[in-house]
């Protein structure tokens, strides 16, 4: 029994962990359909069900309208009670059995850095572009997504070490292996998504691109992201198009802040008005009457380095472009410096 990590074992965590983070993020892995193919095959066994028809889409969207049509014979049911009866098993004869050859103690010197390292992307995105599509929304499987990639590397690590001997973990592993991104499961047929062919993140490792796609697939499909905030086309490729309605009518408070930041002279857009001006900075006055606070202060400011403008949201108590510039950035006016903004 293992009770204390040692220093090679503890070194070979950032080792694993970047294993698995490299798979998704290096967009270097492509599936393996043949391979794939094999233990999707073992999945279907070990729920009691026949081989299924596996089709290799290029997306999670081609997935969802592979899905959609799929519907018209097998029935959105159907796709529900199999995803059940896999996560069941799949639960019962490997996740659970793996878990109770670690010891729970030494386990948790490795889950923060291992476990959630990687998650879903995208599922969120993909769902809402099927209902604005008036299109039904499969959910993806439970087991068989690169969201496994966290408790795989987990368990892969502890398989490193010897203490992990379970061969329908392999059998799992091997098949995320084969570069599977997700599936939706059928009775007959099993919908797979392949890896996307390209990833940007921000220095925080959050999905971002301020000039395309942040995550794109071979079909042409991507997401637009920025700063890990999930945006649309428009604002990621035509900001200076954005309009006060377009801002307005956000109603996640996060978007709203990114329209804020890439939107040229947002205040002066969404209808604001000089109200105070120093040899700093200007503060701007704009009424909105949906709003709690009736009217918004911002002031403007400008990044020396990239000659930026940026509008940031200030009390409307304060009337004073000077205070409204020391409240920003908690340094008096007197001492603020527009270097520091950047």
């Amino acid at each position: 029994m293992l009770n204390k990590l040692n220093k090679k074992q503890i070194a070979l965590i950032d080792t694993v962990k970047q294993e698995w983070l490299d798979r998704l993020f290096s967009c270097k892995l492509r599936t393996d359909r043949k391979k794939a193919t094999k233990y999707i095959n073992w999945m279907y066994k070990l729920a009691g069900l026949k081989k299924p028809l596996v089709v290799f889409l290029s997306s999670p969207l081609g997935t969802e309208y592979g899905a959609n049509m799929l519907n018209k014979v097998n029935g959105s049911q159907v796709g529900s009670q199999v995803r059940s009866q896999m996560w069941s098993q799949m639960w019962s004869h490997v996740e659970s059995q793996v878990r109770s050859q670690v010891e729970s103690h030494v386990e948790s010197q490795v889950r923060s850095q291992l476990w959630s390292q990687v998650e879903s992307l995208v599922g969120s995105q993909v769902e809402s572009q099927m209902w604005s599509q008036n299109l039904n929304y499969y959910p993806f499987s439970w087991y068989g997504s690169i969201s496994d990639y966290g408790w795989i590397s987990l368990y892969n690590y502890f398989k490193r070490l010897g203490i992990v001997k379970l061969g329908a973990f392999n059998n799992f592993m091997a098949l995320m292996k084969a570069g599977v991104y997700d599936m939706i499961h059928f009775e007959n047929v099993c919908l797979v998504s392949d890896m996307p062919t390209k990833i940007t993140r921000d220095e925080q490792n959050r999905l971002h691109n301020q000039t395309g796609y942040a995550i794109e697939w071979a079909d042409g499909y991507g997401q637009y992201w920025y700063h890990g905030v999930s945006v649309t086309e428009k604002i990621i490729k035509t900001p200076e198009r954005l309009t006060k309605k377009d801002w307005s009518n956000k109603k996640n408070a996060e978007v709203r802040r990114v329209i804020q930041k890439v939107m040229p002279d947002f205040a002066k857009k969404i209808g604001g008005k000089v109200i105070d001006k120093s040899k700093q900075a200007e503060l701007l006055e704009v009424e909105l009457p949906e709003d709690s606070e009736r009217i918004a202060h911002y002031i403007k400011v400008k990044d020396t380095s990239t000659k930026r403008v940026y509008y940031l949201r200030t009390p409307p108590t304060i009337t004073s472009a000077d205070e409204s510039l020391s409240w920003t950035f908690g340094v008096e006016s007197k001492d603020y410096k527009l270097e520091q903004e950047s």
